[in-house]
């Protein structure tokens, strides 16, 4: 076993834990508790005090229960009933946290299917425009850099000329 050194910390510490009885500290702690206190007698004051509250505490401590009280307890105990513990093969079902597009739909007060079948359109028509080949997008391959630069310029300026989709 390894020598212990006991610094002040470790020693308040452990009289906070343990109380002002060296008796009731672990025993690997007592021979260098009992070394710190001959090097610094004046923790000898911090376990004094400790020991002091360990008394006050024993001293406050409420009178047993009588035999009457442990009966009365015992009858209560006996009333409440004890549910069945569960089976292990039954399956245990934890509720689901509800998607955000229903919550927002409780609060706006509409249905949640309403909102489920806006999102499905949604889903439905940006699939569509994705798996499009430019047809509804035509920014893909333009003939050259000035000229994708200055539709852009006028795009931006609202310059647009807009042509009916077929």
């Amino acid at each position: 076993m390894e020598d212990q050194r006991m610094t002040a910390a470790r020693f308040t510490g452990l009289v906070d834990a343990y109380g002002g009885d060296l008796a009731r500290w672990p025993a690997d702690s007592q021979a260098p508790a009992r070394n710190f206190l001959r090097r610094h007698p004046r923790y000898a004051r911090e376990l004094a005090a400790s020991a002091e509250l360990d008394a006050a505490l024993v001293a406050s401590r409420p009178p047993p229960a009588g035999p009457q009280l442990a009966a009365a307890i015992r009858a209560r105990r006996a009333a409440v009933p004890v549910p069945p513990p569960v089976p292990a093969s039954v399956p245990v079902l934890v509720p689901l946290r509800p998607s955000p597009v229903v919550r927002w739909a409780a609060v706006l007060g509409t249905p949640p299917w309403a909102a489920l079948a806006a999102g499905l359109v949604a889903f439905v028509l940006g699939a569509l425009v994705g798996a499009s080949d430019g047809a509804l997008v035509s920014v893909a391959d333009p003939p050259d850099a000035a000229t994708w630069i200055e539709a852009s310029i006028s795009a931006a300026a609202g310059d647009i000329e807009w042509e009916v989709l077929r």
